[in-house]
């Protein structure tokens, strides 16, 4: 088992699903992956990413989005120190509403 299920919860009509990754070492690694739902059909995710390159960087925790094809990386949402889960819902909340 890689990640497990830590939360669940609504944005909108949308079903949020946020699993958590039990290994982060590899590049690139979701250490938490907000999936969005929507009547049980995959839209995308908002992920706090980590990634050897962007540990090199000084930033070791950046805010990305996965949505159809394209993946997105949020330069405003970084992090030096991992952030507490509740502080990345709320990024990530943002993020789903904006975009999704």
């Amino acid at each position: 088992m890689r990640s497990y299920v830590l939360d669940q919860f609504d944005v909108g009509r949308y079903r949020i699903y946020v699993h958590e990754t039990f290994d982060t070492s590899g590049d690139l690694a979701y250490v938490y992956q907000f999936k969005v739902t929507e009547r049980d059909r995959p839209l995308g995710s908002v992920n706090l990413e980590t990634s050897a390159v962007i540990r090199e960087q000084g930033v070791p925790y950046i805010l990305g989005m996965d949505k159809g094809d394209k993946h997105t990386s949020f330069s405003d949402k970084t992090w030096k120190t991992k952030p507490a889960y509740k502080v990345v819902k709320a990024e990530a909340t943002r993020k789903i509403e904006a975009n999704f």
